[in-house]
């Protein structure tokens, strides 16, 4: 549009400037009749020429570079919207300098047309070549209001994005402070399920048991009909600790015979001697077996 209006505004100026020429072409006739009477005239005339013609090279010029300016600034507002709706790093950034960018343009133009304005103002009076320099002083106020709209825009969407930015930044460290303590919470129940899953065992001969007090006599009568029991205080270091959902086979040891002391469901496990003489305890249903007491003390002779 710019470029339609800048093109009609040189054109018009051109045409009157041809319709000025073509009026002396047909004055010619008479200026050789008067050849010395007119010469001072004709030297003014061909002067006032030369001048707009100066004139002319001046606001082609200034057109040229205003409506490259124009253009300039068009890209650097369609790159502004684009980026209205598009995710880019340090986009608020890139923003900014797109828009100093435009504030170099318009600050051009402003300069261009103040420079022509001033040679027009001392050189020859035209009215065309005033319409074209009012035509673009008017034109680059356009752009400058657009361009303050433009910016008035991103003003209100970077206050948005900072809005956003805050609240994403609260959400983060809601989100973060609740991972920690969904973190501490699947620790504790780690360790929860840990302590669930593990159980002890021991083995050993009679005398072996006695002495680490795993096992106590009790009962009887001055010391006859004693029966051998767990002991009410029992050291963890004196057994061995296993995970119940991947141990299911402990060793015993070597011995002529192995039973349990502790109590523990009878069709939940099995005893087995391998062919070494040593034993071994299989349990068949962990749950079952381990229901009963987290302790398994097995007595091998």
């Amino acid at each position: 549009m710019y470029r339609k209006l800048l093109f009609f505004a040189g054109i018009l100026y051109l045409s009157a400037g041809l319709m000025g020429c073509e009026g002396e072409k047909e004055q010619t006739p008479n200026y050789m009749y008067r050849i010395q009477e007119l010469e001072q005239e004709l030297d003014s005339l061909r002067s006032s020429y030369k001048v707009k013609d100066e004139q002319l090279n001046e606001i082609t010029a200034a057109v040229s570079a205003i409506e490259d300016n124009m253009m300039a600034i068009r890209g650097r507002e369609r790159t502004i919207r684009m980026l209205e709706h598009t995710q880019v790093p340090n986009r608020v950034v890139y923003i900014k300098q797109v828009l100093e960018e435009i504030n170099n343009y318009l600050l051009q133009n402003r300069k261009i047309i103040t420079k022509l304005e001033d040679k027009m103002s001392t050189g020859p009076k035209s009215d065309q070549a005033n319409k074209v320099v009012s035509s673009l002083r008017t034109t680059v106020s356009q752009i400058e209001v657009e361009s303050t709209n433009l910016k008035s825009q991103i003003t209100a969407l970077n206050s948005k994005i900072g809005e956003l930015n805050s609240t994403l930044n609260q959400k983060d460290a809601e989100l973060e402070k609740r991972n920690e303590e969904l973190q501490t919470k699947q620790a504790q129940l780690d360790e929860r399920t840990r302590q669930l899953n593990t159980c002890f065992y021991t083995s050993g001969s009679y005398h072996d048991l006695l002495e680490k007090g795993v096992l106590v006599k009790a009962g009887g009568v001055l010391g006859v009909g004693k029966t051998l029991r767990l002991a009410d205080k029992l050291e963890k270091t004196d057994f061995k600790a296993i995970n119940i959902r991947y141990t299911t086979i402990l060793d015993l040891g070597n011995g002529v015979k192995a039973q349990l002391v502790t109590v523990h469901p009878s069709d939940s496990y099995r005893i087995e001697q391998e062919g070494n003489g040593n034993y071994q305890l299989v349990v068949t249903d962990p749950a079952r077996f381990w229901s009963l007491s987290r302790y398994m003390v097995a007595l091998v002779e």
